[in-house]
């Protein structure tokens, strides 16, 4: 069913005059309570005290003897969010009403001697700090020393800290304290015609503008019989039309004794007495280590040592490489070398002494002579020169002398001519190599002589049995070898088919085959033109520009100081100190003596 009523109109007046009344009325509320109201500040601090009050009292409670650390310098963690998770604590907020950071804010105890140190830490949006606390002995120690307790009181002190920083508000880039703005610029990219150069479109080797391309051919291999051809059987020894051959015969082997008597060296070494001294040497190498480093002004960049350079246009010397140098390195020492005398020398020295006796059974005879050994000197590159009584290993080397022009120029015999400019410089860095202790550089490589040197109880022989055949004859073992030589006339064939080929071709099978090289003139190929940016734009091929960065603008940044308040804390005996404040907490300390 339809009603025919109409609606009575909005009065949109009335409407008006109240919303005004309300906004006016709000304003005069607003501006009697900033009159009123009393400075909030002290009030929002105590509630981020009282956050971290919270956060200790639950901590104390949480770290029983046995979540404890045990060994001194050991730390136990809990982050606010773990609190929360474990439901230790219920979750708060700062003083505008948003979250403090649950994995930034925790509670830390460190173990000492004979206590503990609890910290707690809370970061908020508007505000972080920390408070330290010593849990003491007689609370948290099962093995503390049953000493005499004092009390001690905890103080605290207000402390501020201001850090400062820049910004810029109106953009760009900051660098010490500056704002540098940048914009972009474009200039015309130009056009660069890269060179001609030849190709071989059917294949083949390039070489002066000529295409040389290498084939195999082959043709049948001529074909001849040859006769006449003599051979023997099998094993013997064809010579001329004559076939030998040698017939072997055995006897066993004649024996005699040789007397020989004395000491000897079965595993080699020098026989002293009866003693065999063996002494070797080798050498223990290593890859020398090494570190890169520039001439001065130079900064290292990888491998290489650049520098940015002006030239004003004046000449100057040209740089010196090559010529006859000389270096040294200290010498290899031979622990044990050949030098030997029967009296002891001046000025030289003494490694070992030996004796010799005047008999085989040294230990019941005297001794005859007594030698000395000294230490030698070598080298294993260059010449052995010495100087106050040090040996050294010279090497001279000596290249062409060659002058350039490191900085741009034109070499004119010993002077660089060169034109005004800004250039930057890129030269190889130096390789400096280094040893470890003991080794001696030679190249890449790091040297070092190993000696080894050990003894053995000489062995003493008192007879030898020899073999021996007749003259002429072989011995192998115990058994001697007689050969005789017999001779008979070598067989003929009566012809075979033979094929051969030119010197400079190759038999295979039934087939002569040689290389031949052709040659046809290499196709030229025009460069072709691209674009560039010489300046170091980046280039829009659409609009053959390019584009670059450039400074438009710099201004002061803006100083932005934010201050930072905490506390220091401090214990003592006295139960007032001045310009301190009692926090209320106590600790039992021993007392010292």
């Amino acid at each position: 069913m339809y009603s025919n009523e109409k609606n009575p109109g909005v009065n949109w007046k009335d409407i008006i005059i109240k919303v005004v009344f309300v906004f006016l009325f709000v304003l005069l509320l607003m501006w009697l309570f900033k009159k009123s109201t009393p400075n909030m500040t002290p009030f929002y601090s105590n509630v981020f005290r009282e956050n971290i009050k919270y956060m200790q009292d639950a901590a104390e409670s949480y770290y029983t003897n046995e979540r404890l650390p045990k060994n001194i310098g050991d730390t136990a963690e809990i982050t606010l969010g773990e609190m929360i998770r474990k439901n230790m604590i219920l979750e708060f907020v700062d003083k505008d009403g948003n979250e403090c950071d649950k994995e930034a804010s925790y509670v830390q105890v460190v173990k000492n001697k004979n206590d503990y140190t609890l910290k707690v830490n809370l970061v908020c949006p508007t505000e972080k700090n920390f408070v330290e606390k010593t849990l003491g002995c007689y609370d948290y120690c099962e093995d503390c020393d049953k000493e005499e307790k004092v009390t001690e009181y905890q103080f605290k002190q207000a402390t501020s800290k201001t850090n400062v920083s820049y910004t810029c508000p109106s953009g760009g880039t900051l660098k010490d304290g500056v704002c540098y703005v940048y914009g972009n610029s474009s200039y015309k990219a130009t056009e660069v015609t890269s060179a001609s150069e030849y190709y071989c479109p059917n294949g083949g080797t390039l070489k002066n503008g000529k295409c040389y391309v290498t084939k195999e051919e082959s043709h049948a291999a001529t074909e001849t019989t040859k006769t006449g051809v003599y051979y023997c059987k099998d094993g013997d020894i064809l010579d001329g039309k004559i076939c030998r051959t040698s017939n072997n015969s055995t006897y066993t082997a004649y024996t005699r004794t040789i007397y020989e008597g004395g000491y000897y060296c079965p595993e080699g070494g020098e026989l002293w007495g009866s003693k065999c001294y063996v002494t070797d040497s080798y050498n223990d190498v290593k890859t020398a280590t090494y570190n890169y480093s520039c001439p001065s002004g130079y900064t290292l960049s990888g491998t290489k040592c650049v520098k940015k350079v002006t030239n004003n246009g004046n000449s100057y010397n040209a740089t010196k490489t090559g010529g006859t140098q000389t270096t040294s390195y200290n010498s290899n020492y031979l622990k044990y070398g050949k030098i030997r005398s029967e009296k002891p020398l001046s000025g030289r020295t003494l490694i070992k002494t030996a004796q010799e006796y005047t008999c085989n059974n040294h230990s019941a005879c005297p001794i005859k002579k007594i030698f000395y050994y000294y230490a030698s000197y070598s080298c294993s590159k260059g010449k052995l020169t010495t100087q106050n009584g040090k040996y050294t290993c010279k090497i001279t080397t000596t290249s062409q002398v060659k002058y350039t022009c490191p900085y741009g120029g034109t070499l004119n015999g010993t002077i660089c001519k060169v034109a005004g400019s800004t250039s930057t410089v890129s030269v190889d860095a130096n390789r400096d190599y280094s040893c470890p202790s003991g080794y001696s550089l030679s190249g890449t490589k790091c040297y070092k002589k190993i000696y080894n040197e050990y003894t053995y109880r000489a062995t003493w022989e008192d007879e030898e049995t020899e073999r021996y055949c007749n003259s002429g004859d072989t011995l192998k073992g115990n058994t001697c070898y007689t050969t005789k030589e017999t001779t008979y006339n070598a067989y003929i064939t009566k012809g075979e088919t033979v094929y051969t080929c030119s010197s400079k071709e190759k038999l295979n099978g039934k087939l002569c085959y040689k290389t031949v090289t052709s040659s046809y003139n290499a196709s030229k190929k025009t460069g072709t033109k691209t674009l560039s940016c010489p300046s170091g734009g980046t280039l829009n091929s659409k609009t053959s520009t390019c584009n670059s960065s450039v400074l438009k603008s710099k201004y002061n940044a803006t100083k932005v100081s934010k201050v930072s308040n905490g506390y220091i804390y401090k214990w003592s005996t006295s139960e007032t100190l001045e310009g301190w404040e009692r926090t209320g907490a106590t600790r039992q300390v021993a007392k010292t003596k």
